[in-house]
């Protein structure tokens, strides 16, 4: 999952509710029945006026008009760094990740999508787009974003289901939903939202759920500052929020995309910590290993974290790897023969620069950029080239470095 499915998530946990009840309801097989009330008892409110209650009160969340944020998350065993900034009317958005081995911006300026790798302008593939519509579509459910006046939009309550009173969200001109939401019933707060999602490389929707929890009061506003995603009923993402401020000032360029540098820009950082699904025999071509890794990870079910690399030599490929989240077990994987292995890459230093028209031309080019760099900075190459796909047409190529 690319990261992407973070930013607007933290809002939806701001402000919830519904408007309709419903005494009884099946959906895609589930069953809800009708809250129960004590005998006597006056009837309960409506569940939107319940959950904006306890999330802080309408006026309140009313004047909310842009988020701040710090997290730390873990995708597939891949920890990372995020800094999301929210403004509303007009809707804008841009949320930075930092792995420790690349920093990705991906924005939206009211307008268009955009994304940028350490500094340098990247596609935004349609796959990315149907995921962001996606999210979009998520924070509209959160927010009760012209949900009641929008003929385009049906909002239903379902009733109870596992404990959760459900609301029922349906875009009718979007492809994306419908979206359930789930609040508890003794405060009205959200706690989980399912819906079928694109995930990358399947054919069809898979089941999706996102649970919140943790609630805290920030500024009288109640935020949850733990999340987890599940997609097939196996954990995707975790995030635990470390900082949310609203209303500071956000000016409007912080969400435009920055101009192409003329030059990509050489960084110098301190590569994290990985396993890999690491193949150091090559037959044919890189195409051909990165086919048996794909296969050899299928094989024993192992969870990708991070694009796949090619390690270069003499200008030609002498190893391919696949960042994968080391398993339960993995000591049990048996040792083939010119097969793929799982390899554990140390910490290292290494400089970074990326190619955004890769070519063995422009990736010779960013080698001897990189070489260059470490002669004027008193480093030593530590060992060969290393390639990595992080978006299609998009490599960043690593020179792994050490102290002269």
């Amino acid at each position: 999952m690319s990261p992407p499915m973070k930013i607007l998530f933290l809002v939806i946990a701001l402000i919830v509710g519904s408007v309709a009840f419903l005494a009884f309801y099946v959906y895609g097989g589930e069953h809800y029945v009708k809250p129960e009330t004590e005998e006597g008892a006056p009837p309960r409110a409506p569940l939107l006026e319940r959950a904006i209650t306890a999330l802080g009160g309408a006026s309140k969340l009313g004047t909310i008009r842009s988020v701040r944020s710090r997290a730390r998350a873990v995708e597939s065993g891949r920890r990372s760094d995020l800094r999301i900034h929210v403004q509303l009317e007009p809707d804008r958005y841009r949320h930075d990740v930092d792995t420790g081995d690349a920093h990705f911006v991906h924005g939206f300026d009211g307008t268009e999508m955009w994304a940028t790798l350490d500094g340098v302008p990247a596609p935004v593939p349609e796959d990315d787009v149907k995921r962001m519509e996606e999210q979009m579509l998520l924070g509209r459910c959160g927010l009760l974003v012209g949900l009641k006046e929008s003929e385009d939009i049906e909002v239903e309550e379902l009733g109870v289901r596992d404990e959760l009173e459900w609301l029922k969200v349906t875009f009718s001109k979007e492809s994306a939903g419908p979206f359930l939401l789930g609040f508890d019933k003794a405060k009205a707060l959200l706690r989980r939202v399912e819906w079928k999602s694109k995930m990358p490389g399947n054919l069809i929707r898979s089941d999706a759920a996102l649970d919140l929890d943790d609630y805290r009061a920030v500024d009288g506003v109640m935020v949850a500052f733990a999340l987890v995603i599940r997609v097939s009923d196996k954990v995707v993402y975790e995030e635990a929020l470390v900082e949310i401020r609203f209303n500071e000032p956000v000016g409007a360029e912080l969400f435009r995309q920055p101009a192409a540098p003329a030059q990509s820009p050489i960084i110098k950082r301190d590569a994290t910590e990985l396993h890999a699904a690491y193949l150091d025999f090559v037959p044919g071509d890189a195409e051909d290993a990165e086919r048996i890794l794909t296969s050899f990870i299928s094989e024993f079910d192992l969870a990708r974290n991070g694009p796949s690399f090619r390690m270069i030599e003499n200008e030609r490929p002498i190893a391919v790897g696949v960042p994968v989240q080391r398993p339960q077990g993995a000591d049990k994987i048996p040792a083939r023969a010119k097969a793929p292995r799982l390899h554990e890459v140390p910490k290292r230093s290494v400089l970074t620069t990326i190619v955004s028209d890769p070519t063995p031309e422009t990736l010779r080019a960013a080698e001897k950029r990189l070489l260059a760099e470490a002669g004027q900075t008193a480093l030593a190459p530590g060992g060969p080239f290393r390639h990595v796909a992080w978006k299609e047409n998009i490599v960043q190529v690593q020179l792994p470095v050490t102290p002269r």
